[in-house]
């Protein structure tokens, strides 16, 4: 066996598994929650010219950025793995690596090609809604919209860490962050935490095991601890 082809079985395999790893890294609910918010919460947002504070709009800018960055290094794979495909052709014809190769790159070409398009999606989604949000008063901001009298169930994320659903998107929950975690950030970064869990989409967004529906007031106390709020 030729140099050229080991080298040709270690790249594709490193490829295959880089390209596997994609739909595994959604399930976690952590990335599914960016994922939430890239797709729902800036819709409603918008939707309802609701206004946030710049740092949560330009924290999900920052985080639209790293899925685009890999997506890109799965193009950067992939077309390696087209120049890689032509070379065993020409050198590596009659082997049986070529043949599978030939055949699984065509298989997985679609994927990355894919991917970078719905992260492409989700950067300009992002960079438009902090255009919109720039443009809307801060009468409009979203935490202005609780009830400061409220009595319903309060929900503390900073203590309890929570699971949400989307209505129609029952397999997929998301959550909160890992409270124990929590506490070792700065009182900004725990604020903008505090902040992000507030900022739903309250048309579709249900908890995850009774699937009852959420309100910005169950966020009241948190908010008013965190400084949201007067």
């Amino acid at each position: 066996m030729s140099n050229f082809l080991i080298f040709s079985i270690i790249f594709f395999s490193f490829w295959i598994a880089f390209i596997n790893l994609t739909p595994f890294i959604i399930l976690f609910p952590k990335i599914r929650w960016y994922i939430y918010a890239f797709g729902s919460v800036n819709k409603y947002c918008m939707k309802r010219k609701l206004r946030v504070q710049n740092s949560l709009v330009n924290h999900y800018c920052l985080m639209s950025k790293i899925p685009l960055i890999y997506a890109l290094l799965a193009i950067a794979l992939m077309l390696e793995s087209l120049v890689l495909m032509v070379f065993l052709q020409v050198y590596e014809k009659e082997s049986f690596f070529t043949m599978f190769v030939t055949l699984g790159i065509i298989f997985y070409v679609p994927l990355p090609l894919w991917y970078i398009v719905v992260c492409l999606l989700w950067y300009i989604k992002q960079k438009k809604w902090r255009k919109f949000n720039n443009m809307l008063p801060d009468s409009s901001l979203i935490e202005k919209s609780i009830d400061i009298n409220t009595d319903v169930e309060q929900l503390y994320p900073s203590k309890n860490k929570c699971y949400f659903k989307r209505q129609g998107f029952n397999a997929l929950y998301f959550s909160t962050f890992n409270t124990q975690k929590f506490k070792s950030y700065s009182f900004e970064k725990q604020k903008l935490f505090i902040y992000m869990t507030m900022v739903l989409n309250y048309d579709d967004t249900a908890f995850d095991n009774k699937f009852e529906p959420l309100n910005i007031n169950m966020f009241k106390n948190e908010a008013k601890a965190y400084k949201i709020i007067e």
